[in-house]
């Protein structure tokens, strides 16, 4: 692992992409095919975006040799 790091507003895609992943897996079988497959990364992005500018949320990103593998907020 290369370590851990505060969000910055550039890695809302690469946390975007872990948020929309990591929901899909866990939550199927349990949400339905139609909700996890409607989730989109683009607005997911937006609003991580929005969330670490704006201060609403703060994330802290894993990395290991790729942008990010997990976050936490």
């Amino acid at each position: 692992m290369d370590g851990f790091s505060v969000g910055e507003p550039w890695n809302a895609r690469a946390i975007a992409d872990v948020h929309v992943a990591s929901w899909r897996a866990a939550y199927r079988g349990v949400l339905s095919d139609e909700y996890l497959a409607a989730l989109s990364a683009d607005r997911r992005a937006a609003m991580w975006r929005d969330s670490i500018v704006g201060g609403s949320y703060a994330a802290a990103i894993a990395k290991a040799g790729i942008p990010v593998f997990a976050w936490q907020s």
